[in-house]
C-alpha cells in the first residue's frame, strides 16, 4: 500500500483476549473513562462508539462502558454495556481486527485489561508484532512475553529474530495496563532492499 509515494501499512489486532483502547502519535492515552485530549496530528482507530476506524469483518467486537475480570472464572472478563472501551466479544475470541488507517513510523499507546492466562498481540504493517501476554511474575522472558517483539516467518522460510522486553513490567491479571510503541518502519534502498 501507499501514501504520497512511501510505503504504508495498516495496525492489526491480533484475536486480541483483551480490552484496549488504542490513541496513535500526538495525544495523551487517558484512563478509561477520561476525556481524550486531542492533538491535531494523530489519529484514532477506535473513536469509543463504533468500529468506524476498522475493516469488515469486525465479527463481536464491541464497544461496553467497562469490564472487569469475571470473579467466578479469572480467565473471562464481565463485560458492562455503554461506549467507550472495546472488547473483543463476550466469549473473548474473535475475528482479528484490521484498521483502516495506514502508518509507516508510529507511536501506539495501547491500555489494556487482560484475564488470566490471555495471550495477543498488535501487529505492526501487518507483519511485526508486539505481544499483549499475561506475563504477570514470569521473569524468564522471552520474545512471547508482555512487549516483547514475536518472532516472525516470511515467505521463503527467511524470517525476523524476536526480542524479549528488557523487563517484566506487567501487572496481574484484571489490571489496566499501558503498552507504548515506538515503531520506525523499515528502510528500503532503491533496489528494494532493507
Amino acid at each position: 500500500m501507499s501514501r504520497g509515494g512511501k510505503k504504508c501499512s495498516r495496525l492489526y489486532w491480533r484475536g486480541l483476549a483483551a480490552v484496549v483502547w488504542v490513541v496513535l502519535a500526538g495525544c495523551a492515552a487517558p484512563d478509561p473513562g477520561m476525556t481524550v485530549v486531542t492533538l491535531p496530528s494523530y489519529e484514532r482507530p477506535f473513536n469509543g462508539i463504533d468500529l468506524a476506524g476498522w475493516r469488515q469483518p469486525i465479527g463481536d467486537w464491541a464497544a461496553v462502558a467497562s469490564v472487569e475480570m469475571d470473579a467466578s472464572n479469572r480467565k473471562k472478563l464481565r463485560l458492562i454495556g455503554g461506549e467507550g472501551v472495546l472488547v473483543n466479544g463476550k466469549a473473548g475470541k474473535t475475528f482479528n481486527l484490521l484498521s483502516t488507517m495506514e502508518h509507516r513510523d508510529v507511536d501506539i499507546t495501547v491500555e489494556f485489561l487482560l484475564p488470566e492466562g490471555s495471550n495477543s498481540g498488535v501487529y505492526l504493517q501487518g507483519r511485526y508484532e508486539v505481544q499483549i501476554f499475561d506475563s504477570w511474575g514470569n521473569y524468564n522472558l522471552t520474545f512471547a512475553d508482555c512487549g516483547g517483539i514475536y518472532e516472525g516467518d516470511s515467505v521463503g522460510g527467511k524470517g525476523f529474530e524476536g526480542r524479549e522486553p528488557r523487563v517484566n513490567a506487567s501487572l496481574p491479571p484484571g489490571r489496566w495496563q499501558r503498552l507504548d510503541i515506538v515503531f520506525r518502519a523499515p528502510r528500503f534502498d532503491e533496489t528494494g532492499r532493507k
